[in-house]
């Protein structure tokens, strides 16, 4: 048994909400943190353990899975565009910024 694997074990066994979740971090591989959310029963463990997810792969196939919960649903799509937004760098117009500044200083 890995320990990946042994953690897991811990965090499903585990009835409290916060003792599983301080499993569920120490858990490295996507794949078993998506077969904690598909075996344990408690709805807002599972909500929690997706934040522990950053794997696209894991979090689109969990957003679609029409087995899981309509929330847990809804939270994996939206850490999904959390996650892509942060890889988008936006480039500030100079010229923009400073028109801007200007209007915040006048009041406009």
């Amino acid at each position: 048994m890995t320990q990946n694997e042994a953690y897991l074990q811990l965090a499903l066994e585990e009835r409290g909400q916060t003792e599983s979740l301080n499993y569920v971090k120490k858990i490295t591989d996507p794949e078993l943190i998506k077969k904690f959310i598909a075996t344990k029963k408690d709805h807002y463990v599972c909500l929690y353990s997706i934040n522990y997810l950053s794997d696209d792969q894991v979090l689109a196939s969990i957003a679609q899975d029409n087995t899981q919960d309509y929330e847990i649903r809804i939270k994996a799509r939206a850490k999904i565009k959390d996650e892509a937004l942060k890889r988008i760098k936006i480039e500030e117009d100079p010229v923009y910024r400073a028109m801007y500044d200007m209007d915040i200083k006048s009041g406009m």
